[in-house]
């Protein structure tokens, strides 16, 4: 409809242009322009479009455009289209009629009287133009089924068809759930089961959160660490479907996504962030059951930080937290929980790796509780924060590995975890990983005080362990420029064995020292002692008479 007006108001226009030679409307989007070119030929032109043409030519050009088509000896230019034209220049006058004097009527003259150019027509009128409201669609699971008719709404939204969408809107999305209690793939618990048919899910477009807290029955662990978990997960993404190599159950080629309240098991890997940053996966269990009791494990890693050859790697993504609700369980997995490589900086906090839910029964992945590989540098694992520790323990490798093999896997700092059980080492430095730091050396240790000798000016945190691992933190100090280094703890250390660990100036973190016992104390009674009463037992002789 706006081109039919500006095409009936170019043809009002044009005659008046024939007459005094051009006219120009304008205004902050828009340009207009009608143009007389004496003589033919020449050009009309805006910052999007050239129309060249002549005026006087036996053919007269055409201008054309969705639904109309003016043909005129004018070429009109338009530009970004404002329905709201302000006219510029000065327009050709309006003809003043010459007032009839009064008194003896003079006869009409005879012929035809030159007429006044009178505009007929209405000018283009002034509207507001509706403004549509946009933002990210609603993208509402509710189906267990892997379908994809290309559309989620109301009637059918697929995990697929969410994710799908997600990744063709630009800017943020939110994924939901709300899938009935009488999907096939919901038990009477109320958890619903997705198994995808053909491969498994993508995250291509920045800034999308998939929620599972938001089904109904759900709700994150509340717990502080070192308590059992108590979140209760009612999405499941099981990949039992799929070939055993190698599907990935959530492909992330993007960044800034937040993946919080899932269970991800049977799939080769659990996650996999690709070349992609500011990723943060929050309170889901990776790699086991829905009560986080029974091991149904990926067949390798349970998430991995990784790229491609030449890729940028993963950098400044987050795997847990430091607050109760980011708590992740990551064990069972085929191979280790956490894997970064072969590049990367990123941070592991907060998670239970290798144990069930309550943290103290064994759930061991079947390689380290975190492996960090080739030339991935500055990652932490851990942290002095309240809750940004890690327990990881039982794992059937190391706790730790940062393995240096096919590059400089260095700067990699490893603070304040409760590591014990693993079935190798607490930590390993593998092929240079961390420049290969030594270790400290326990010199004495008491019942509160813990001496030793250390690379220079080093951080020690020192642990209480009952083998060679690092159950408990019990404390950090500084080794002086000589290496020398003291904790004292005067409530106790918890023993029976202390271990430590140092972590240089560039974020290198050694494997945890060889253990040393804590002396045997035994308590000394207090208050009064009552010695012991002789005591004198006699006989008793019983006769009986007749």
């Amino acid at each position: 409809m706006k081109s039919r007006n500006f095409a009936l108001v170019a043809a009002l226009l044009a005659a008046i242009a024939l007459v005094t030679g051009a006219l120009a409307w304008s205004s902050a989007d828009f340009d207009l322009w009608w143009h007389v070119i004496a003589g033919g030929g020449g050009r009309s032109a805006s910052s999007s479009y050239t129309i060249d043409g002549s005026i006087g030519q036996p053919a007269a050009g055409v201008l054309s455009g969705g639904d109309f088509r003016l043909g005129a000896g004018f070429w009109p230019g338009i530009g970004a289209e404002t329905p709201t034209p302000t006219v510029t220049g000065s327009p050709p006058p309006t003809s003043t009629p010459t007032a009839t004097p009064t008194g003896t009527v003079s006869p009409t003259p005879t012929g035809s009287p030159t007429p006044t150019a009178t505009a007929t027509g209405s000018p283009p009128a002034t509207s507001t133009p509706t403004v549509t409201p946009t933002g990210p669609p609603a993208l509402v699971v509710n189906t267990t089924d892997d379908a994809d008719d290309g559309t989620c709404d109301a009637t059918h939204c697929s995990v697929r068809e969410a994710t799908n969408a997600a990744g063709f809107h630009a800017g943020p999305d939110t994924i939901t759930f709300n899938i009935p209690a009488s999907e096939p793939g919901c038990d009477g618990a109320g958890v619903c089961t997705i198994r995808p048919t053909t491969f498994g899910f993508y995250l291509t477009d920045d800034g999308t959160t998939i929620d599972g807290y938001t089904q109904p029955g759900a709700s994150p662990n509340t717990n502080p660490f070192g308590q059992p978990i108590n979140a209760a997960l009612k999405i499941v993404l099981d990949g039992s479907l799929l070939p055993e190599c190698c599907p990935v159950g959530l492909d992330i080629r993007s960044s800034d996504n937040v993946v919080r309240g899932l269970v991800i098991q049977r799939f080769y890997t659990g996650i996999n962030v690709v070349d992609a940053s500011g990723n943060r996966f929050e309170g889901n269990f990776i790699g086991t059951d829905v009560h986080g009791s029974v091991a149904l494990e990926n067949r390798c890693s349970g998430i991995l930080l990784s790229g491609v050859v030449g890729g940028a790697g993963s950098s400044n993504n987050v795997v847990g937290g430091s607050t109760p609700q980011t708590c992740n369980l990551i064990s069972g997995n085929g191979c280790s929980g956490v894997e970064i490589g072969p590049t990367g900086s990123n941070r592991v906090q907060g998670n239970y790796l290798g144990t069930d839910a309550t943290g103290l029964i064994a759930l061991p992945n079947n390689g380290s509780g975190v492996r960090v590989f080739n030339v991935s540098q500055g990652n932490l694992i851990g942290g002095a924060a309240v809750g940004e520790a890690n327990l990881i323990a039982f794992n059937n490798a190391n706790g730790v590995t940062i393995d240096g093999g096919y590059g400089s896997a260095v700067r990699n700092a490893i603070s304040h975890n409760r590591i014990h059980s693993n079935t190798s080492k607490g930590i390993a430095l593998l092929s240079g990983g961390n420049e290969g730091l030594a270790a400290p050396m326990i010199s004495t240790a008491s019942a509160t005080q813990v001496s030793g000798t250390a690379c220079a000016n080093c951080t020690i945190e020192i642990f209480s362990d009952a083998n060679d691992e690092g159950a408990i933190y019990e404390g950090t100090t500084t080794a002086d420029a000589s290496g020398n280094w003291t904790l004292t703890k005067s409530g106790g250390l918890t023993g029976p064995y202390v271990t430590a660990t140092a972590t240089d100036g560039n974020g290198n973190t050694s494997e945890f020292s060889a253990p040393v016992s804590l002396p045997q104390v035994t308590p000394t009674p207090t208050g009064t002692v009552t010695p012991p009463t002789n005591l004198i037992y006699l006989p008793v002789v019983l006769k009986s008479y007749p």
